[in-house]
Formats: C-alpha cells, sequence, structure tokens
C-alpha cells in the first residue's frame, strides 16, 4: 500500500484506516481472510457489548462494510447486524450517522425481511420533515431498497412530494415511485399520484422531465393509463425540447438536452409497437421526422439521436417511409464515406435500422459497406457481417467457404476468429459448434497432438455464448454435448475443444444440452486420459459442477468414477489433489451442496475459487497410511491389549525415554534403548505408522542445526550405521520382557529416502506444526511419523519429495512459536516446482 496518510485517506476513524492497510498489505487472500475473520468477529462483540453509543455503531457498520467488501462473501453473513443498522437509521444523532444506517440495511437487508416494519414509521416521519437533507435520505433509501410494507403509510406523502418545490426532491420522488411500482404494482392505480406525475411531463427543470419520461415508460408497461394519452403527454414534452424550453445550459454540442430526445424517442418507439390510431401515427412521423433533420446537421451527440430516431421509424412499413427515403439517406452519405470507425459503425447501425428496400446506394459506397468485413476493427467487422447475412444469408456461406480454404492453406488463430465471427452473425448455434469444430480440424492453434490451448478462441467461443440468447446456445449445446464425442471414430478431441466443453457444461444449465447429466458427466470424463493436465484440471472442476447439479438420490456413474481414478493414479500431485477433491465432493452431497452454495457465477474459475475455499475451511481427512488395517495404538495399549495372553509374567512399564536437549549426544545408548522399546508393541505389517530410529532422529536434529557442516552429518550418519547392531539387540532384549514372541523391528524406509534426496531447502512458517501437517497434506503429502512430541515427518508417494516438520519453541530460546521445516527433494524442474509449492503452503497458508 502506498504512504496515504490517514487524513488524506478517506477513512472517517483510525480503526478503518488500520483495518484498510491491514486488508491491502496482506501477502495473501489466506492472510487477508484470517484478518476478515478477526475483524469481524471483533466487531460482532463490540455490537453485542459496546453500548448505545451511536457513533461507535457507525464507525463499527462501516468497518463490517469494509471487510464484506474486501472478502467477498462473509462466513455468517451480514444479517445479524441489521438490527443495529436499522437503530442507527432511525436514532442517529447527525445525519451522516443515519446516513450510515440506511446505506447499510439497503445493502444487506433480504426482500420481504420482517425488519423491514421496523424502517416504516421512521421512513413516513423522514418524509414528512421539513428538512430537505432528510426528505432525500428516506427517498434515496425508497429508490434502493424498495419495500411494499411501506407503501400504505407514505402513499399519500409521494403525491405530494411529486410536486415539491425542490426538484431534487421531486426528482427523487418520481424514481422512488418508479421504483415501489415494481414491488407494488396497485400504486399505479392511485389517480391522485398519476395526475401528479403526468404534470411532471411539463417540468422546468430537464432531470425531472427526464425521471418522469422513465415512469411514464412503467405506466405504458402496466397498461393503465390509454397509450393515446401517454403519446399527446411526451409529444408535447418533445416539442418543447425542440422548442428549447430549457434553455441553452441545456444544450449538449447544439443539441437541446439529447438525453431526453432519445427517451422520448424510445417510448414513442414503444407507443407504436404496442398500436395508436392512424392520426397519432401521422403526428409522431411528422415529428420524429424533425428531430431527425434537426439532428443532421449536428455533431457527437446528434449521431445518437439519428439512430434513435431512424429505429423508432422502423416501426412503421417501408411503403409509408419510402417518399422520405432521401431525407432518410442524406446524411449516412456523409458520414459513410469518414475513415473514422465510429462514423463508420453509426451508418452500418443506421443501415440496419432501415429497410432494405430503401437503399438507394451507389456503387462507391456499396463499396465502402463491404470494406467493413476486412477493418480492422472487430465491431465494424461484426456489424458489417450482420448488416450482409441480413441482406442475403448466401453471402455469409460464401465468406465462409473463402476463409476456410485459407484457414487450409495457411492455418491462422486469426483467420480461424474471422471464421467464427461469420459463424456468430447467422445466430445459429448448431452450425457455430460446427464451423468451430470444422476449425480445430484443421489444427488453427492448437492441434490434438500439441498440449497448448488456444486460450483467444476459447474466450471469443464463451463470449458469443454469453451474447447469444437461449435458442442460440441450446443449438450450440445438442450439437456439442448430444453425441458422445469421445465415441466418434475414435478421434480425440484437442484441448482446445476440451476446455470448451468443459467450461460450457460448467456455465449453462443442463436444460440446454442435448443429453442427460450423466451423459455430460461421460462425455467429459473420455477426455481426461488424453488431455494435459492442465486441461484434466478444468474437466474436473466442470466435473464438480455438473454432479452439482444431479437430483437427489442420484450419483456420479462408476464409469466416470473410475477414469477420474485413473488420472490420480497417473497423475502428478496436483492432479491427485483435485482428483481426491472431486471424490470427497461426489461422495458426500452436503459436503457438495456447502462447496458450491456461495457460488455467485458457474465459470470454470468461480467453481474453482469456491473449491479451494471450501477445501481450506474444510481440509480432507489425512490419507491412512498404505495397509493398515487398525489404528496405530501406543506401546502402553499395544502391552495392555495383549497381557492376558501373551505376557508370561506381568510386564514392567517401558523406561521413560531420556530428556534430550538441543545439542545432544548422538553417540549413547540410551536413546537407542529407548526407541527400541518403543517399537517392541508394533507390528512388523505397519513399516510407516512406527517412530523414527535413532539414525533417522540423528539426521533430523543435524537438519535443524543450521550451523552444523556437511562433514558433520556425514559422520552422523555412519555414526548411526555402526550403532545398528547395538540397537537391535537392545530392541531384542526389550521383547524378551514384554511379548512371548514378537519379531524385531524393521527399517525405516523413510530414511533411506531422505539419505537418497540430493536437494535440500528450509525455512520457517508462522503456522503450529499440526497446521502445517494438514496443509501438507492437502497438497498430496502423506504423513510417515511422529519425529519427536512436535514435530512430524511427511513424503510424497512417488517418492520425489520428503518434509520434516519441527516446533520453532524447541529451536528458539525467546519461546517464539511456529514450525521449522526442512524440505529434500529431486533435482531438476520437479524439485524446484515442489520447493515452491511447499514454501507458498506453508508460508503463505
Amino acid at each position: 500500500m502506498d504512504s496515504t496518510t490517514l487524513f488524506a485517506s478517506g477513512a472517517i476513524s483510525r480503526p478503518h484506516y488500520q483495518l484498510v492497510r491491514t486488508l491491502e498489505d496482506a501477502p495473501t487472500p489466506q492472510h487477508r481472510d484470517a484478518a476478515v475473520e478477526r475483524e469481524v468477529e471483533r466487531i460482532r462483540d463490540k455490537l453485542e457489548h459496546g453500548g448505545n453509543n451511536t457513533r461507535k455503531v457507525m464507525e463499527l457498520l462501516v468497518l463490517l462494510m469494509q471487510c464484506h467488501v474486501s472478502a467477498g462473501e462473509l462466513e455468517d453473513g451480514t444479517e445479524w447486524a441489521l438490527v443495529h443498522a436499522v437503530k442507527l437509521a432511525e436514532g442517529g444523532r447527525d445525519l451522516v450517522e443515519r446516513r450510515i444506517g440506511y446505506l447499510f440495511v439497503s445493502l444487506y437487508l433480504p426482500p420481504e425481511h420482517e425488519l423491514a416494519l421496523m424502517l416504516v414509521n421512521t421512513i413516513r416521519k423522514d418524509l414528512e420533515s421539513p428538512l430537505t437533507a432528510h426528505v432525500l435520505l428516506a427517498l434515496s433509501f425508497l429508490l434502493h431498497c424498495p419495500s411494499a410494507e411501506c407503501v400504505p403509510a407514505i402513499r399519500r406523502k409521494l403525491t405530494d412530494l411529486v410536486s415539491h418545490s425542490s426538484p431534487d426532491i421531486r426528482r427523487k420522488t418520481l424514481g422512488a415511485v418508479a421504483s415501489l411500482s415494481r414491488v407494488s404494482p396497485d400504486l399505479f392505480g392511485a389517480p391522485e399520484l398519476r395526475e401528479a406525475v403526468f404534470l411532471r411531463l411539463s417540468d422546468a427543470d430537464p432531470s425531472v422531465a427526464s425521471a418522469c419520461t422513465t415512469l411514464v415508460s412503467s405506466y405504458l408497461a402496466a397498461g393503465q393509463i390509454a397509450r393515446e394519452s401517454i403519446v399527446q403527454s411526451v409529444s408535447g414534452l418533445l416539442k418543447r425540447v425542440l422548442g428549447g424550453a430549457f434553455g441553452h445550459e441545456a444544450e449538449y454540442h447544439g443539441q437541446p438536452t439529447p438525453w431526453l430526445q432519445c427517451k422520448v424517442l424510445r417510448l414513442l418507439r414503444e407507443a407504436l409497437q404496442r398500436g395508436v390510431s392512424t392520426a397519432l401515427q401521422d403526428e409522431i412521423l411528422s415529428l420524429v421526422l424533425t428531430v431527425y433533420k434537426r439532428a443532421s446537421s449536428g455533431v457527437d451527440a446528434a449521431y445518437g439521436i439519428l439512430l434513435e430516431s431512424l429505429r423508432t421509424l422502423s416501426s412503421y412499413p417501408a411503403s409509408v417511409l419510402a417518399p422520405h427515403a432521401p431525407t432518410l439517406l442524406a446524411p449516412l452519405h456523409t458520414v459513410l464515406a469518414s475513415h473514422n470507425a465510429n462514423k463508420r459503425y453509426l451508418a452500418l447501425r443506421c443501415l440496419d435500422a432501415l429497410p432494405a428496400e430503401l437503399w438507394t446506394l451507389e456503387e462507391r459506397e456499396m463499396g465502402r459497406v463491404m470494406e467493413g468485413v476486412e477493418h480492422a476493427d472487430q465491431t465494424v467487422r461484426v456489424e458489417t457481417l450482420r448488416l450482409l447475412n441480413r441482406l442475403d444469408p448466401a453471402l455469409s456461406s460464401q465468406l465462409h467457404a473463402i476463409l476456410f480454404a485459407s484457414l487450409q492453406s495457411r492455418p491462422s488463430p486469426a483467420t480461424a476468429l474471422r471464421i467464427l465471427e461469420v459463424a456468430r452473425v447467422a445466430r445459429n448455434g448448431a452450425a457455430y459448434a460446427r464451423r468451430l469444430e470444422e476449425a480445430m480440424d484443421v489444427g488453427v492453434a492448437a492441434p490434438a497432438d500439441v498440449a497448448a490451448v488456444w486460450e483467444e478462441g476459447v474466450e471469443r467461443v464463451l463470449r458469443d455464448l454469453r451474447d447469444g440468447d437461449d435458442e442460440f446456445r441450446t443449438g450450440f449445446g445438442e450439437a456439442m454435448m448430444g453425441p458422445a464425442k469421445v465415441e466418434d471414430e475414435g478421434k480425440r478431441v484437442g484441448p482446445t475443444l476440451a476446455v470448451i466443453y468443459a467450461a460450457v457444461a460448467c456455465e449453462y444449465p443442463t436444460v440446454q444440452w442435448g443429453a442427460a447429466l450423466a451423459e455430460v458427466l461421460h462425455t467429459l470424463a473420455g477426455f481426461l486420459s488424453a488431455s494435459s493436465a492442465g486441461v484434466q484440471e478444468a474437466l474436473i472442476v466442470a466435473l464438480v459442477r455438473v454432479a452439482g447439479r444431479l437430483p437427489d438420490g442420484e450419483t456420479v456413474p462408476d464409469g466416470v468414477t473410475r477414469a477420474v481414478e485413473d488420472v490420480q493414479r497417473k497423475g502428478r500431485r496436483h492432479i491427485r489433489i483435485r482428483c481426491n477433491q472431486f471424490r470427497l465432493l461426489s461422495e458426500d452431497s452436503e459436503r457438495m451442496k456447502d462447496a458450491l452454495e456461495r457460488l455467485k457465477d458457474s465459470t470454470l474459475p468461480d467453481v474453482l475459487r469456491s473449491m479451494e475455499e471450501h477445501f481450506h475451511y474444510h481440509p480432507p481427512p489425512a490419507p491412512s497410511s498404505p495397509g493398515k488395517s487398525e489404528p496405530t495404538l501406543s506401546p502402553t495399549a499395544s502391552t495392555s491389549r495383549l497381557a492376558a495372553s501373551a505376557l508370561r509374567y506381568d510386564a514392567y512399564d517401558a523406561p521413560p525415554p531420556p530428556t534430550t536437549t538441543r545439542r545432544m549426544s548422538r553417540s549413547g545408548s540410551a536413546s537407542s534403548s529407548s526407541t527400541a522399546l518403543r517399537h517392541g508393541g508394533q507390528d512388523e505389517s505397519e513399516p510407516l505408522a512406527r517412530t523414527l530410529t535413532p539414525g533417522e532422529l540423528a539426521l533430523a536434529d543435524a537438519d535443524f542445526d543450521g550451523f552444523e557442516s556437511r562433514e558433520g552429518r556425514a559422520r552422523e550418519k555412519g555414526k548411526g550405521k555402526e550403532q545398528s547392531s547395538e540397537t537391535d539387540d537392545l530392541a531384542s532384549r526389550a521383547d524378551l520382557i514384554n511379548l512371548s514372541s514378537s519379531p524385531p523391528p524393521r527399517a525405516s524406509p523413510s530414511q533411506d529416502l531422505w539419505s537418497a534426496l540430493p536437494t535440500q531447502k528450509r525455512g520457517w512458517s508462522e503456522l503450529a506444526v499440526p497446521d502445517a501437517m494438514r496443509a501438507l497434506v492437502i497438497l498430496g503429502l502423506e504423513e510417515l511419523a511422529e519425529v519427536t512430541a512436535g514435530g512430524m515427518l511427511l513424503q510424497d508417494s512417488a517418492g520425489t519429495v520428503a518434509v520434516r516438520l519441527k516446533d520453532r519453541r524447541t529451536e528458539s530460546s525467546e519461546g517464539e512459536g511456529g514450525t521449522l521445516w526442512v524440505l529434500r527433494s529431486v533435482q531438476g524442474e520437479v524439485g524446484q516446482g515442489w520447493v515452491r509449492t511447499v514454501r507458498d503452503a506453508l508460508e503463505g497458508a
């Protein structure tokens, strides 16, 4: 964060300023979420036990809003603070405090919440206040948070406020009425309010007249007033605008209130589409032509008026507009000849608004239109293609054939994007899907035998789907997801198409696919084995999203589960984590629901983020060691269980381990004896469950001694070998004391791995040892053994990395908490990747 001071930051208090600095300076999202969680708990405690200081309540509510904005979603929500916000809105000592209370309620009050009743009296009193600021405060709240419970209590007051002396109050009141009418349609039926609203069309303030136009459009849609009456009223307003009724202050580049002209033209178009009398049609035609002629000589804002005028005139048949065609095309000749991309786009949109029968363009001008197909600006190209497709769909087919031939002769991502542009304007989802697959078959930018994904193509396809209507998406889904693509002539889908399948299946509802959910899951799972790791991750995330849509009682098909398990066995660590997450979620419907319930959108990144957040707060259980059939018992418990049948006489208590220090001797036999005794009661079939041997403890202690030389560690390694015979002998004697017969303990397989791994890195984390261990288990590491009372050893199943954790307090004279970690890995890219991953997991958790 920059060096902005408290007074220049805009913070309302020092705690607010400190919170913002803490959140912005957080090194990782996990640190930020932890800070937000601590702050929310502090705010909650303060609000519940902080008394009735309204200033403090206001500051705490601002802090809570800041936490919500930073975190995106709070675990306990914000509903628990609504009562305090309602009280602040009602009883704040000044306008600032009350505004914060109103703001908090408007942001976080759910629709039809019971607390809305508590605000009815407060809002009514504010509306009746003689202070303009209080009235505007209540109107702003109604505008953003309308409540049907308020309407009966404030209906009469709203009628009075529509004619208030303040233009700000009149404008806000009209907006509040429009907002309230959406939750209480009966408000349109009040005759006194309706008459007061229509009087505002002749208001002297253009902003009030503009707000009134918006409200009148709602009256027209509701059908509460005769269309002829509305048309006459808004036509009178448009004539006043053209006559300069609002003065030069309301002009923009010579055009009087262009935003108001456009709103009135849209309202007239809506009235024409709903049907009006012939006399009114003639009146509207004459008025719109007058507006068009006046705007044709203007610039900038006048261009918007030209387009809105032509859109309104498009409601008339071509025979009615034919006599006026020269007038309508005159300004387009000039705009079409311009080299400015904005003007070219305007000319194309205007031509699109006119009936094609009225086009009387010269050959040169038609050539200018055709040049748009090759224009550098994508918007101009797409609009040109849309216009040509409207004239003759065969033109689009011819252009596609030309582009596809060019793609075959010289594959290029730019040409492939042009093909998608041509396919999109046809508005046929199935044809779009076919042309997409054809382009991918040519091997434009990501052939099937290359692991690269054509990102620009993926983004274009997803954007076209979002911009398309339901019919387009349905056709695309049926063409893509309907057939079993994996079994289609044995053809393998390339990485780009696989990512598109994953993104589309994840983002859009299943009702748009020509296949059942189980078939979609099978299709996605079939792509896993032949895909790269990055594509596999996208497919697994999509599998999670589709599986989350399965009806209650329906489970993931066995074939899908087997496909994921196969990838988990063969994949690298990161993919194994994703596969394990899919398994945990698919087996537990409640966990799946919890992982996906906070989704704001169903895109792949959003689903992945939701999964990460879920497993961050609900980590998976630590995997069991292979071959374990029952939990590992302590030596005492193991001895007690076998005492009745295996002991010849009462067993002696196992000798306590000697007290060790950081600089303990590694050559004594006491440590070896105690270690052997602790292993005496363990089964030979559990080699990974036992604790470390003396040699391992020596190596572990040497690793944490940062000042010890490499030669010293080598000597200790040799010393551990010399002690092996003595250790075995002591172990045998311990078995004779405790059990009738017991095999000697096996050598630890982890010691050989630790010694064989060449690369070593070390560091420390603020996490405690158990938390650090959970963070590494999530990465796919397995817990092998307990090094000391406060340390653990973990390694991956492939034997490429091993990590030892140790409580930092045993190494620090000042008693500082945290975890010291030492990592050993293979050399090369795999080892370096492990070092980065473990460091990020431990230092960034």
